[in-house]
């Protein structure tokens, strides 16, 4: 289960789940994040039973939260959580033990921390969740490098406070050692 502020694309809550959800585990989801955060006017939802569930709505209400359901069709309405779990799917190098569920969670939470401070957004012109969320600055205190061509010129995040000191030597592959990461350390070798 992800929550997602999706005015900063902060992630409040993830909760990793051995089985399909029912109310009662999509209620816990939400109260942990309400713990940390203010709960929010409205929560959109997909139309999955456990948001139907009579547990969750009362509790919902109980926060003073108003349920909106996102309709069959609509893509857009769901599409920052679709989007992070793709995103998550794809960032995050997974070893054979990770189907643990305390493993997991545990690995997610450390990419979350590299997720909100380092990980620029194009649909924040190039910010971080943190830098938009706590209008922090820039995490990056060295120029980072942008592989992508037609990145936003104005982003604070791909211009940070040093300019890079020469274009890349070409094609980069990420390499990632051993089991365990530590993000954001990573370290780029010239592809084949």
């Amino acid at each position: 289960a992800v929550l997602i502020d999706q005015h900063s694309r902060h992630v409040v809550g993830v909760e990793v789940m051995r089985r399909a959800p029912r109310g009662e585990d999509a209620l816990r989801a939400l109260e942990r994040a309400v713990e940390k955060f203010q709960p929010p006017k409205y929560l959109m939802v997909d139309l999955g039973t456990h948001f139907q569930n009579r547990t969750f709505l009362e509790g919902c209400a109980g926060h003073g939260i108003s349920v909106r359901c996102a309709s069959r069709d609509s893509l857009r309405a769901t599409a920052h959580v679709e989007r992070f779990i793709r995103t998550l799917k794809a960032e995050l190098p997974w070893a054979p033990g990770d189907l643990v569920t305390s493993r997991l969670a545990s690995r997610i939470q450390q990419y979350l921390l590299w997720y909100h401070a380092h990980r620029p957004h194009q649909g924040l012109d190039g910010r971080t969740p943190n830098e938009v969320l706590h209008a922090q600055r820039p995490a990056n205190k060295r120029p980072r490098y942008e592989p992508r061509p037609r990145w936003p010129p104005g982003a604070r995040c791909a211009n940070p406070q040093a300019p890079a000191r020469r274009a890349p030597p070409g094609r980069l592959a990420l390499v990632v050692d051993g089991d365990e990461i530590d993000l954001p350390i990573v370290r780029l070798e010239r592809a084949a």
